[in-house]
């Protein structure tokens, strides 16, 4: 039985290899950190703030066939955001260098001939893995975005789709600071 099982598994792994699509993709991204400190200083006891930075995104994927229109889509990118912050004026530009894992599922419907259209939704795994400011320190680099989007696909080799992630986990050392990040990400992607 147990050969049976792991004979099973093979075939089954051999044909969802053999029915993926590989991309791979160039993207804009817009970034915020919403960060909410809890003070005395106002007379709810907490002031929030959103800055806003701009990147690239970089990455590859594969896109695994389970039904008719169903698709898994697991994939790992490189993320760059750089921007000024208008809050800490001692820290006025920050970098920051990610390495994201989406898992997706999404579903196609035919558009047009040789157009389709799909949405997508899933969590996405991301490490913070450079920063080019001290701010580094104050910050988890660990974190699981929950997002989702929509995108047209052409003639099955080009890609384009925009999607929105917001960050699960505070993101902050501190116990008087919650930083949660969110995204929106615009990408277009080649399938091979």
């Amino acid at each position: 039985m147990k050969k049976f099982i792991a004979v099973a598994a093979v075939l089954l792994l051999a044909c969802a290899i053999a029915s993926a699509q590989f991309h791979i993709s160039l993207g804009y991204a817009r970034a915020w950190d919403l960060e909410v400190i809890d003070t005395s200083l106002n007379s709810s006891g907490v002031i929030a703030d959103s800055e806003r930075y701009n990147g690239f995104s970089a990455g590859a994927g594969y896109s695994f066939k389970l039904a008719d229109g169903l698709f898994l889509t697991p994939g790992v990118n490189y993320l760059l955001i750089r921007g000024r912050r208008t809050c800490i004026p001692e820290e006025r530009v920050k970098t920051e260098h990610f390495i994201n894992v989406p898992l997706h599922l999404s579903y196609d419907i035919a558009f047009a001939p040789g157009v389709k259209f799909f949405v997508f939704a899933g969590p996405t795994a991301s490490m913070l893995f450079s920063t080019g400011n001290p701010e580094f320190r104050r910050q988890k680099s660990f974190d699981i975005l929950a997002g989702g989007g929509a995108g047209l696909k052409f003639v099955d080799k080009f890609c384009l789709r925009a999607g929105y992630d917001y960050g699960l986990f505070n993101s902050s050392n501190y116990n008087f600071f919650t930083l949660h990040r969110s995204r929106l990400n615009i990408s277009l992607a080649y399938l091979f």
